[in-house]
Protein backbone atom coordinates (compact mmCIF):
# COMPACT_ATOMS: atom_id res chain seq x y z
CA UNK A 1 0.00 0.00 0.00
CA UNK A 2 2.83 2.70 0.71
CA UNK A 3 4.91 2.21 -2.15
CA UNK A 4 1.81 2.29 -4.10
CA UNK A 5 0.87 5.64 -2.56
CA UNK A 6 4.71 6.62 -3.44
CA UNK A 7 4.30 6.82 -7.23
CA UNK A 8 0.55 6.90 -7.39
CA UNK A 9 -0.18 10.73 -6.24
CA UNK A 10 -3.17 11.72 -8.25
CA UNK A 11 -6.74 10.78 -9.53
CA UNK A 12 -5.15 10.70 -13.17
CA UNK A 13 -2.18 8.15 -12.14
CA UNK A 14 -4.82 5.56 -10.39
CA UNK A 15 -6.58 6.05 -14.25
CA UNK A 16 -3.44 4.64 -15.33
CA UNK A 17 -3.19 1.57 -13.32
CA UNK A 18 -6.79 0.82 -13.81
CA UNK A 19 -6.39 1.17 -17.59
CA UNK A 20 -3.43 -0.86 -17.09
CA UNK A 21 -6.30 -3.57 -16.05
CA UNK A 22 -8.06 -2.86 -19.37
CA UNK A 23 -5.58 -3.53 -21.34
CA UNK A 24 -5.27 -6.74 -20.07
CA UNK A 25 -8.75 -7.35 -20.12
CA UNK A 26 -9.56 -7.75 -16.68
CA UNK A 27 -12.61 -6.00 -15.47
CA UNK A 28 -12.76 -7.70 -11.94
CA UNK A 29 -9.30 -6.80 -10.74
CA UNK A 30 -10.01 -2.83 -12.15
CA UNK A 31 -13.66 -2.83 -10.33
CA UNK A 32 -11.85 -3.59 -7.12
CA UNK A 33 -9.19 -1.23 -7.65
CA UNK A 34 -11.96 1.55 -7.77
CA UNK A 35 -13.39 0.25 -4.54
CA UNK A 36 -10.45 0.26 -2.42
CA UNK A 37 -10.05 3.83 -3.46
CA UNK A 38 -13.55 4.88 -2.40
CA UNK A 39 -12.70 3.14 0.85
CA UNK A 40 -9.64 5.29 0.83
CA UNK A 41 -7.22 2.02 1.13
CA UNK A 42 -4.42 3.35 -0.26
CA UNK A 43 -4.17 6.17 2.68
CA UNK A 44 -4.73 8.96 0.34
CA UNK A 45 -7.63 10.54 0.37
CA UNK A 46 -7.92 10.16 -3.54
CA UNK A 47 -11.22 8.95 -5.07
CA UNK A 48 -12.17 7.64 -7.95
CA UNK A 49 -13.28 10.48 -10.86
CA UNK A 50 -13.22 10.62 -14.47
CA UNK A 51 -10.16 8.90 -15.27
CA UNK A 52 -10.64 5.84 -12.83
CA UNK A 53 -13.84 5.30 -14.02
CA UNK A 54 -13.24 5.82 -18.10
CA UNK A 55 -10.57 3.39 -17.57
CA UNK A 56 -12.99 1.05 -15.59
CA UNK A 57 -15.54 1.27 -18.23
CA UNK A 58 -13.09 0.24 -20.78
CA UNK A 59 -12.18 -2.78 -18.35
CA UNK A 60 -15.12 -3.96 -18.50
CA UNK A 61 -16.32 -3.37 -22.25
CA UNK A 62 -13.44 -4.79 -22.87
CA UNK A 63 -13.56 -7.48 -20.50
CA UNK A 64 -17.40 -7.70 -22.05
CA UNK A 65 -19.16 -7.50 -18.84
CA UNK A 66 -21.66 -5.20 -20.83
CA UNK A 67 -24.26 -5.05 -17.41
CA UNK A 68 -21.23 -4.12 -15.25
CA UNK A 69 -20.12 -1.14 -17.49
CA UNK A 70 -23.79 0.49 -17.48
CA UNK A 71 -23.60 -0.06 -13.91
CA UNK A 72 -20.42 1.77 -13.63
CA UNK A 73 -22.46 4.44 -15.65
CA UNK A 74 -25.19 5.24 -13.02
CA UNK A 75 -22.45 5.22 -10.35
CA UNK A 76 -20.73 8.29 -12.21
CA UNK A 77 -23.63 9.78 -12.62
CA UNK A 78 -24.62 9.38 -9.06
CA UNK A 79 -21.35 11.00 -8.02
CA UNK A 80 -21.67 13.71 -10.64
CA UNK A 81 -18.98 12.76 -13.15
CA UNK A 82 -19.38 12.44 -16.85
CA UNK A 83 -17.45 10.20 -19.07
CA UNK A 84 -15.42 11.18 -21.53
CA UNK A 85 -16.58 11.17 -25.12
CA UNK A 86 -14.79 7.75 -26.46
CA UNK A 87 -16.40 6.16 -22.89
CA UNK A 88 -19.71 7.29 -24.61
CA UNK A 89 -18.90 5.15 -27.70
CA UNK A 90 -17.84 1.85 -25.17
CA UNK A 91 -21.43 2.97 -23.21
CA UNK A 92 -23.61 2.65 -26.43
CA UNK A 93 -21.75 -1.10 -27.09
CA UNK A 94 -22.59 -2.45 -23.80
CA UNK A 95 -26.17 -1.37 -23.96
CA UNK A 96 -26.75 -2.79 -27.42
CA UNK A 97 -24.79 -5.96 -26.09
CA UNK A 98 -26.62 -6.02 -22.99
CA UNK A 99 -29.73 -5.25 -24.13
CA UNK A 100 -30.37 -4.73 -28.11
CA UNK A 101 -31.89 -2.01 -30.27
CA UNK A 102 -34.94 -1.38 -27.66
CA UNK A 103 -31.87 -0.45 -24.51
CA UNK A 104 -29.89 1.68 -26.81
CA UNK A 105 -33.01 3.68 -27.87
CA UNK A 106 -33.36 4.52 -24.27
CA UNK A 107 -29.41 5.14 -23.12
CA UNK A 108 -29.91 7.95 -26.27
CA UNK A 109 -32.92 9.24 -25.21
CA UNK A 110 -31.10 9.49 -21.68
CA UNK A 111 -28.37 11.51 -23.36
CA UNK A 112 -30.46 13.95 -24.91
CA UNK A 113 -30.18 17.61 -23.80
CA UNK A 114 -28.14 15.95 -20.63
CA UNK A 115 -24.69 17.90 -22.60
CA UNK A 116 -23.30 14.74 -22.72
CA UNK A 117 -19.90 14.77 -24.54
CA UNK A 118 -20.66 12.35 -26.91
CA UNK A 119 -18.54 12.38 -30.54
CA UNK A 120 -18.45 11.64 -34.19
CA UNK A 121 -18.11 8.35 -33.80
CA UNK A 122 -20.42 8.01 -31.00
CA UNK A 123 -23.75 9.45 -32.84
CA UNK A 124 -22.62 7.54 -36.18
CA UNK A 125 -22.50 3.92 -33.97
CA UNK A 126 -25.96 5.20 -32.78
CA UNK A 127 -27.18 5.62 -35.72
CA UNK A 128 -26.42 2.37 -37.28
CA UNK A 129 -27.76 0.75 -34.33
CA UNK A 130 -31.23 2.59 -34.33
CA UNK A 131 -31.33 2.37 -38.11
CA UNK A 132 -30.77 -0.54 -39.53
CA UNK A 133 -30.63 0.63 -43.34
CA UNK A 134 -27.71 2.37 -42.22
CA UNK A 135 -26.01 -0.37 -40.70
CA UNK A 136 -23.50 -1.02 -43.49
CA UNK A 137 -22.31 2.70 -44.26
CA UNK A 138 -19.06 3.71 -43.33
CA UNK A 139 -19.03 7.68 -43.82
CA UNK A 140 -21.20 10.08 -42.42
CA UNK A 141 -21.21 11.60 -46.25
CA UNK A 142 -22.89 8.53 -47.35
CA UNK A 143 -25.09 7.98 -44.06
CA UNK A 144 -26.00 11.81 -45.12
CA UNK A 145 -26.89 10.53 -48.66
CA UNK A 146 -28.60 7.66 -47.93
CA UNK A 147 -30.99 9.32 -45.31
CA UNK A 148 -32.02 11.42 -47.99
CA UNK A 149 -33.05 8.36 -50.30
CA UNK A 150 -34.82 7.14 -47.74
CA UNK A 151 -36.66 9.98 -47.21
CA UNK A 152 -37.62 10.01 -50.85
CA UNK A 153 -38.76 6.24 -50.97
CA UNK A 154 -41.44 6.92 -48.03
CA UNK A 155 -42.62 10.72 -48.20
CA UNK A 156 -43.53 9.87 -44.52
CA UNK A 157 -40.31 10.01 -43.59
CA UNK A 158 -38.86 12.63 -45.44
CA UNK A 159 -38.86 15.34 -42.90
CA UNK A 160 -37.25 13.38 -39.97
CA UNK A 161 -34.37 11.96 -42.81
CA UNK A 162 -33.85 15.32 -44.11
CA UNK A 163 -33.65 16.72 -40.21
CA UNK A 164 -31.18 14.26 -39.75
CA UNK A 165 -29.01 14.64 -42.56
CA UNK A 166 -29.14 18.66 -41.88
CA UNK A 167 -27.93 18.20 -38.11
CA UNK A 168 -25.38 15.48 -39.06
CA UNK A 169 -23.94 18.09 -41.80
CA UNK A 170 -23.76 20.28 -39.24
CA UNK A 171 -22.05 18.66 -36.98
CA UNK A 172 -19.42 17.79 -39.54
CA UNK A 173 -19.08 21.26 -40.18
CA UNK A 174 -18.29 21.90 -35.93
CA UNK A 175 -16.29 19.13 -36.12
CA UNK A 176 -13.72 20.83 -38.73
CA UNK A 177 -13.94 23.89 -37.09
CA UNK A 178 -10.68 25.33 -36.38
CA UNK A 179 -9.67 27.66 -33.49
CA UNK A 180 -9.23 31.15 -34.25
CA UNK A 181 -8.68 34.51 -31.94
CA UNK A 182 -12.68 34.89 -31.98
CA UNK A 183 -13.67 31.50 -30.92
CA UNK A 184 -11.59 29.86 -28.31
CA UNK A 185 -11.44 26.26 -27.70
CA UNK A 186 -14.09 26.28 -24.99
CA UNK A 187 -16.66 27.55 -27.06
CA UNK A 188 -15.36 25.00 -30.05
CA UNK A 189 -15.73 22.65 -27.74
CA UNK A 190 -19.29 23.15 -27.03
CA UNK A 191 -20.59 23.72 -30.55
CA UNK A 192 -19.44 20.49 -31.33
CA UNK A 193 -21.08 18.65 -28.33
CA UNK A 194 -24.46 20.91 -29.21
CA UNK A 195 -24.39 20.00 -32.74
CA UNK A 196 -23.69 15.72 -31.84
CA UNK A 197 -26.53 16.40 -29.47
CA UNK A 198 -28.81 17.69 -32.11
CA UNK A 199 -27.81 14.47 -34.12
CA UNK A 200 -28.77 12.53 -31.63
CA UNK A 201 -31.97 14.20 -30.85
CA UNK A 202 -32.79 14.23 -34.43
CA UNK A 203 -32.12 10.29 -34.65
CA UNK A 204 -34.81 9.61 -31.57
CA UNK A 205 -36.92 11.50 -33.54
CA UNK A 206 -36.33 9.38 -36.46
CA UNK A 207 -37.04 6.21 -34.75
CA UNK A 208 -40.13 7.56 -33.00
CA UNK A 209 -41.36 8.75 -36.30
CA UNK A 210 -40.70 5.11 -37.74
CA UNK A 211 -42.48 3.34 -35.23
CA UNK A 212 -45.24 5.23 -35.60
CA UNK A 213 -45.58 4.35 -39.13
CA UNK A 214 -45.01 0.32 -38.63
Amino acid sequence: MRSRKSYCCSEECYGTVIHAYAVAKQPEKAREFVESMKFNSFDDGITPGQHCYDALILAQVRGRAWEEALITFESMKDSGIAPSPPTYYGLLLASFERGGRCRTKSFVEELVGKEAEVNQKGCTFAIKILITDLEQIKTTADMRKALRELGEQDPSMREAALSLSRSLRMAELEEGRQHTKAVSDKDISRRRTEAWQRVLENLIQYVEHQGSGE
